[in-house]
């Protein structure tokens, strides 16, 4: 601080023109800014007031419609009131005409009736009379027709008060007899053999010789001794008794085998007549 005032007292002449020179600055920047915020301020004041202007133009026009629209109403709730009012003259108009109309057919009932009653009087006695005639007829009918209920109660009665008499009713049906039989069982077997040659008469071979099957116990064994007797007992063709020995044919067979037996029900059906219900021969109950 006491630099400050040092320097301030050395340049007096200097500092004080300067210092002036920046409040006025500053006070005529106060000015200006206060003057910017009043023309704001008149600016938003003077929009605010057209706004009223406009608001107050959309409520007369508002104010417009609803008349219209209650002057609309009246004129239609009027028209309405009027057609009721027509309606019911003319409802009450026809009441009327239908009160009078009743009036006059009550009064032609009356006079039927009236004379309706006049020849009822005059037809009283002849009724009378044929009353007495029916009722005379009406006692005879009676009488026979409780003879008639008597003899129809009592034919019922001998109906449901007799005795029963059963009758078989029959019917057919059709029952399997049964016949068990022992089936035997088979299988096709194949069998095996040698055929021997024989000499033709063009001294040809031909396998036309003895056969020999392996079967019932001949075994290969069997062939191989056979073979070497005809071998040995050849002659000079190489034959034994007319058969080459020397060689044979592998032949084959089939026939059928029993490997066993089993059981059959070889029955068959018949008709036969059995009772299925008996019933009564007079009334027809069922038992």
């Amino acid at each position: 601080m006491k630099k400050l005032k040092n320097f301030i007292n050395r340049h007096k002449k200097t500092v004080v023109p300067v210092i002036a020179v920046i409040v006025l600055l500053l006070a005529g920047g106060c000015l200006l800014a206060a003057a910017d915020f009043t023309a704001v301020n008149d600016s938003g004041s003077g929009q605010t007031a057209q706004e009223k202007e406009i608001q107050n133009k959309k409520t007369a026009v508002d104010t417009g419609r609803t008349e219209e629209k209650t002057s609309a109403g009246e004129q239609a709730e009027k028209a309405e009131t009027d057609s009721k009012t027509e309606e019911k003259k003319t409802a009450d108009s026809s009441a009327a005409e239908t009160e009078d109309t009743s009036d006059k057919n009550d009064q032609k009932a009356s006079e039927q009736k009236n004379s309706e009653s006049a020849d009822t009087v005059k037809t009283s006695g002849s009724t009378a009379k044929n009353s007495s005639a029916t009722k005379s007829s009406s006692a005879t009918k009676s009488t026979g027709g409780s003879r008639n209920t008597e003899k129809s109660g009592s034919t019922t009665q001998s109906k449901t008060t007799h005795t029963h008499k059963w009758a078989n009713h029959t019917a057919k049906k059709k029952v399997w007899v049964s016949k068990m039989v022992t089936v035997d069982d088979y299988e096709t077997k194949t069998i095996s053999g040698a055929r021997f040659y024989t000499m033709s008469s063009e001294n040809t071979y031909i396998a036309n010789g003895p056969t020999y099957w392996f079967e019932n116990g001949f075994t290969q064994a069997d062939l191989k001794a056979i073979i070497s007797t005809g071998l040995k007992n050849a002659d000079s063709n190489g034959l034994y008794n007319g058969v080459y020995y020397g060689n044979y044919q592998n032949v084959t067979k089939t026939e059928q085998v029993k490997v066993g037996s089993h059981q059959e029900d070889q029955g068959h059906y018949e008709t036969q007549t059995y009772v299925d219900y008996q019933y009564c021969t007079v009334c027809g109950q069922k038992k």
